[in-house]
């Protein structure tokens, strides 16, 4: 494999385990139950929201990855990958996502009393 290719590869190995690093500290562990009770639920609540976009955030960083892989693949066979630029920009842009969603996650953990009832709020309260 030449230098440039190999340099490429490995470039795009590192962009891809920076991505789960980075949706690792910023979403945490996938919370499969919260996001099955947001969509099977009867009342959606902050918490069940938060699992759900949490989970979709991962399904998208690991759908990029695969396409990360699968470049590096073709990379070291020899055939020209397809879209790199493309690649680099969905990049930035994922991580951006996630960096948005870590910030959901650990800013916005506030418990309101929203949509509760009075005898919730009282013992709360106590």
């Amino acid at each position: 494999m030449m230098a440039a290719a190999r340099r490429a590869a490995l470039f795009r190995i590192s962009a891809a385990a920076g991505l789960v690093g980075a949706a690792w500290v910023a979403l945490g562990r996938p919370d499969l139950d919260g996001a099955a009770e947001f969509f099977t639920g009867t009342w959606p609540t902050d918490d069940t929201e938060r699992a759900a976009v949490s989970v979709l955030l991962w399904l998208i960083v690991a759908a990029l990855v695969a396409a990360e892989l699968r470049s590096v693949w073709r990379t070291v066979s020899g055939t020209p990958p397809r879209w790199p630029a493309r690649r680099g920009a969905l990049i930035l842009l994922v991580g951006l996502a996630v960096f948005a969603g870590g910030y959901a996650r650990h800013q916005v953990q506030v418990r309101t009393l929203c949509c509760g009832s009075v005898e919730r709020a009282a013992a709360l309260a106590r």
